[in-house]
């Protein structure tokens, strides 16, 4: 069994799973102006997917912090990688945002550029934020790389419980009942590097308790949500934080089922390559395709909510799939895609 294969696994899952939660989105926070039967649907949806993220992330750890690279080698080739597909990707949100037919008939050299600042320093999409998460991690990877290659496995339990202490009473607003102790390495994703690296090296190798932890925190994001959005008759999203127990629990065990997986039939196969190749770039576009595919009413609730979730976020795969290889033919784009 190939390591690499699990690892496309999952990040083909995740992928998939990103766009649907972006798709099932603005139905859980439409609470109150639809039916409860398609905001529950919504709400199954989006909760069933919050691992997407921290998966992403785990599957980084796994990979970065198992390798040793010298400072100048892992900015010149790792860091480069993210940076300027982000770039590339930033502008073209920047001039969708900013109106293609304003920027040809109502140019104006100094708007335009502060308009590119502002959305360079805030990001030009809600999503990219990732991105500049991203980065900050990679930016101080080399220092916990030092940490990591040095830790013994109970050293490394120690910083994962410490961590998952830490999210559980930041994610579930339990702080204020306790003293603020100010140790934010604990509160953030930092945690989901390391879980992702400690993984690789000591799995649980345990499909049963994969399933157990995954459906466990979808139940508890899923049900938490549903019964604190329904109490306070709007949305509430703290089941739905990235650091939260419910889901640490759901990446865990969706990192645990398919660790070791492997797909035998060709065709599946050939299939999970192309969209894991294309993961990063399907990431960034998928959010502008969105937008571009709501008009012809392909949402949420396009007929209703289940198929319109599935067929949404299927089409937006595809699209976003294919336009990813369609930049990696443009020669000068191709380098850095």
């Amino acid at each position: 069994m190939n390591k690499i294969e699990w690892v496309e696994n999952l990040r083909v899952i995740a992928t998939i799973t990103v766009i649907m939660l972006h798709v099932a989105g603005p139905g859980v926070v439409s609470l109150g102006s639809v039916s409860m039967l398609d905001w529950n649907i919504a709400n199954f949806f989006d909760g069933l997917a919050r691992f997407c993220v921290p998966v992403f992330i785990m599957i980084t750890g796994s990979f970065i912090l198992n390798k040793d690279y010298g400072l100048e080698d892992f900015f010149k080739n790792k860091l480069s990688k993210i940076i300027i597909p982000f770039l590339i990707f930033s502008f073209i949100y920047t001039i969708n945002g900013y109106g293609i037919k304003n920027l040809i008939k109502n140019y104006d050299l100094e708007e335009f550029s502060q308009f590119a600042l502002q959305n360079l320093i805030y990001g030009s999409s809600y999503h990219l934020w990732y991105i500049y998460m991203l980065i900050g991690l990679y930016i101080i990877t080399p220092i916990i790389r030092v940490y990591v290659k040095n830790a013994s496995k109970s050293n490394l339990e120690y910083f994962l419980v410490a961590w998952l202490v830490f999210v559980t009473i930041d994610g579930y607003t339990l702080n204020e009942y306790l003293p603020n102790f100010k140790i934010s390495i604990f509160s953030e994703y930092t945690g989901y590097f390391i879980l992702g690296y400690y993984l690789s090296k000591y799995p649980l190798n345990s499909p049963k308790m994969g399933w157990l932890l995954f459906i466990t925190g979808s139940l508890l994001t899923i049900g938490g949500t549903y019964y604190f959005s329904v109490k306070q008759n709007q949305f509430h999203e703290m089941f739905y934080n990235y650091n939260t127990l419910n889901v640490i629990l759901q990446s865990i065990g969706i990192y645990t089922i398919l660790f070791n997986s492997t797909i035998k039939n060709k065709a599946l196969s050939k299939l999970r390559d192309i969209i894991s190749k294309n993961s990063f770039n399907i990431y960034l576009v998928h959010i502008l395709i969105l937008t571009k595919i709501a008009p012809l009413n392909l949402t949420w609730n396009y007929i209703n909510p289940f198929v319109g979730i599935v067929t949404t976020t299927l089409v937006c795969l595809f699209i976003s799939t294919m336009v990813s290889m369609a930049l990696k033919q443009i020669p000068v784009i191709n380098r850095y895609l």
